[in-house]
């Protein structure tokens, strides 16, 4: 009888070759993208990859690691979203309301200058600044801004329009950085590109109140960093006032009596 040897080798042991345990490289990127929060989308991008990883994840069996990770990265993805959508909201909000308290009546402000409207101009600021105003004023400013920028155009259309110019412009806004006085520059467009129209705010305005700010002056400051006052407040004397013809005439003075020269004689008896 022969005996037939295998080499110690059980054919039928059923062994099967050990699989290396791996972690998702799809769920470690989710969370990158979802960990880079300065970026609005990417929270979105990260929230969306870790549900793909805990997609694949389930798939495997247990041979691919890592669902903390992902969910992880969808975590953090949607709450940064949230939070960019919250800022985003609030950012709206005050853009709105700044642009019609400020830069309606801006806008309006420009558009009676630009045609040369000397009393809606006059309507348009407050204080003895609308006195001191004159048509030479009005005509000198349009003609000075006119010259370096064209004839005026618009507000910016929207937020990002806004901050499109103010960036075109920023080396002009540096001017204003600390500011405490009051004044307000805002980008402006003119037919040969922006430039900042700065206003000088009434502080005794309540926009609480009235839903607009008031102004006490406005100029522009162009590219190439040239200042044009709509007037000049010191070398502008406020008018005169123009006395009704119904008012009363005040009553003269008494007449003082003449001085008698010295050495006069005294009159005779």
């Amino acid at each position: 009888m022969s005996t037939m040897h295998t080499g110690g080798v059980n054919p039928y042991s059923g062994n099967e070759g050990v699989v290396e345990e791996r972690t998702s490289v799809t769920a470690i990127i989710g969370l990158v993208f979802s960990l880079i929060c300065c970026v609005p989308l990417f929270g979105v991008i990260g929230a969306m990859l870790g549900v793909t990883a805990l997609v694949f994840i389930a798939k495997e069996g247990g041979r691919l690691a890592g669902r903390g990770i992902a969910i992880a990265a969808v975590a953090v993805g949607i709450l940064m979203t949230f939070a960019w959508v919250l800022f985003l909201v609030v950012v709206m909000t005050a853009f709105g309301k700044m642009h019609d308290e400020l830069v309606v009546p801006v806008d309006k402000l420009m558009q009676s200058v630009e045609a040369n409207d000397l009393t809606a101009v006059k309507a348009g600021i407050t204080g003895t600044s609308s006195q001191k105003l004159t048509q030479a004023d009005l005509d000198a400013f349009r003609a000075a801004y006119s010259k370096e920028l064209g004839k005026y155009k618009s507000a910016p259309s929207g937020a990002w329009d806004a901050v499109q110019q103010w960036m075109a412009l920023s080396q002009q806004m540096q001017r204003y950085q600390g500011n405490t006085q009051g004044v307000l520059p805002m980008p402006f467009l003119f037919d040969k590109g922006p430039a900042l129209v700065v206003v000088v705010v009434d502080r005794t305005s309540n926009p609480a109140a009235t839903g607009t700010f008031s102004f006490s002056n406005i100029q522009i400051v162009t590219r190439l960093n040239s200042t044009i006052t709509l007037y000049d407040p010191d070398n502008r004397p406020i008018p005169p006032e123009v006395k009704s013809p119904d008012a009363p005439t005040p009553p003269a003075p008494p007449a003082k009596p003449e001085a008698k020269p010295e050495g006069t004689p005294p009159p005779p008896k």
